[in-house]
């Protein structure tokens, strides 16, 4: 729904800035920054997870995800308290759940998630940016592990842009 309202305040102020001659905008260069204003985003408390992506080295921060239209690997912003951070999320709408994978989190970086652990029950931002892929199967961990790998590299790769 604000994704809605959104789309039609963008189309509104596209129509002013057309007849408004005054503004030394370019056109183009402000729908960029307004399409980038409209990504989806989600606040959600962290919740305790199976821990099947830490098993994987892949460790992730998940909230609850009530919105179904959305599914799949994501280039992400993720706000926690006082701090920013890139991540590669997965949204999975059949578990209802959005998790992300903050790349370069301090207390990611050891084998156990035990360290991040104090960030259960805090409340964080995960804004969608880009969509790496659409979800998939896998026949083994080895292929999950090498595909989640790729996944972070093009996250990477995107927020270097």
């Amino acid at each position: 729904m604000l994704l809605e309202y959104g789309s039609q305040f963008t189309y509104a102020f596209i129509k002013i800035l057309e007849f408004e001659p005054r503004f030394r905008f370019k056109l183009p260069d402000i729908v960029t920054a307004m399409k980038k204003k409209l990504q989806p985003v989600y606040r959600g408390i962290v919740e305790r997870g199976a821990k099947r992506a830490e098993e994987l080295g892949f460790p992730t921060m998940n909230i609850p995800l009530v919105d179904s239209r959305v599914s799949g690997i994501y280039a992400a912003r993720v706000r926690v308290p006082k701090m920013t951070y890139m991540a590669a999320a997965f949204a999975d709408p059949t578990r209802k759940l959005l998790e992300a994978h903050l790349l370069d989190f301090p207390a990611q970086g050891g084998s156990s998630l035990e360290k991040s652990g104090t960030l259960y029950g805090t409340e964080i931002t995960i804004e969608l940016c880009k969509k790496i892929r659409d979800s998939r199967r896998f026949t083994d961990d080895k292929s999950l592990r090498e595909a989640i790998a790729d996944d972070v590299a093009k996250v990477r790769e995107y927020f270097k842009n």
